[in-house]
């Protein structure tokens, strides 16, 4: 994922954290397509002002 502002740069390394988290939760010792598809959702809600932090 390209960032081009500082504020896309949060977004960014919040839906990161989420990732992480819900593997984490999960107890997965390797990211899965779930991670990812967290992580995308996230960022382009953050992104488009669907979703706030």
């Amino acid at each position: 994922m390209e960032t081009k502002t500082v504020k896309e740069l949060i977004f960014l390394s919040y839906a990161n954290l989420a990732m992480a988290h819900s593997a984490v939760d999960r107890k997965q010792t390797k990211y899965v397509v779930l991670n990812y598809s967290i992580r995308a959702k996230l960022f382009k809600g953050l992104k488009d002002g669907k979703m706030v932090l």
